[in-house]
């Protein structure tokens, strides 16, 4: 059975894939029958050369089931960006423009609550860990940071899409004892959805897709994203 596109959606990525700003660009043209076209490969060669010197303007061709695509390398400041935007969409809290609409959400666990102040979510990384740093406030302590570090692949080691967690996120013990696993849980789908969103702007399959994340890696300085096209039991049909 094919899962309907709109449940394959999360507002993180989609709000990664806006801020990347992909230009213009007609990804579903099937070019393969005017192959032998003299003019026609005359556009190739250029658009060849218009993808060497200038990265990103012009979308790739889509890719057919299960075909991965170039890796995608983020430079630190733009990851430390875009976590930014998909801790404010994972948090539901965006506005039509992207802004954030509160300066964050109130979690409730029976007597306990926690205030996280997502658009303050940051991140930092080193060779094969991508940690998430997220600011939150309670009345037992106040003001504080709790830390979620996750053990990624590295661009010489790639681990595809695992990904291994420290036992407990680093923090205050009155926030970790009663939040750890959910801000363990919160800070795992900020970076899915900026691995999820930076796939999606890379291209589409062949049925009009966007295209998956199959690896997460960190050099230390960028995060490297493998985007990939559906296999054939999992197909988008529109």
């Amino acid at each position: 059975m094919r899962a309907p596109r709109d449940r394959r959606v999360t507002r993180g990525r989609d709000l990664v894939r806006r801020a990347w700003q992909v230009g213009p660009g007609d990804r579903g043209r099937d070019r393969d029958d005017d192959a032998h076209d003299p003019h026609e490969q005359q556009c190739r060669k250029l658009l060849l050369e218009l993808r060497r010197h200038c990265p990103g303007y012009v979308p790739p061709d889509p890719l057919p089931p299960g075909k991965a695509g170039d890796p995608v390398t983020v430079r630190r400041d733009v990851v430390e960006r875009l976590v930014t935007v998909a801790a404010i969409g994972a948090a539901g809290i965006d506005g039509p423009d992207g802004e954030p609409t509160a300066p964050g959400v109130v979690w409730v666990d029976g007597d306990s609550e926690l205030f996280v102040r997502v658009p303050e979510v940051r991140t930092a990384m080193g060779k094969g860990a991508i940690a998430v740093t997220i600011p939150v406030s309670c009345d037992e302590i106040g003001d504080t940071d709790v830390h979620v570090t996750f053990a990624v692949g590295t661009p010489e080691r790639p681990l595809g899409m695992v990904a291994a967690a420290e036992e407990r996120p680093r923090g205050p013990r009155a926030v970790v004892d009663v939040w750890g696993a959910a801000l363990t849980a919160f800070a795992w789908q900020v970076v899915l959805d900026v691995a999820a969103g930076t796939a999606a702007h890379a291209g589409d399959d062949q049925d009009g897709a966007f295209l998956l994340p199959a690896a997460i890696a960190s050099s230390g300085t960028t995060m490297i994203v493998l985007p990939q096209a559906r296999h054939t039991f999992d197909r988008v049909i529109p």
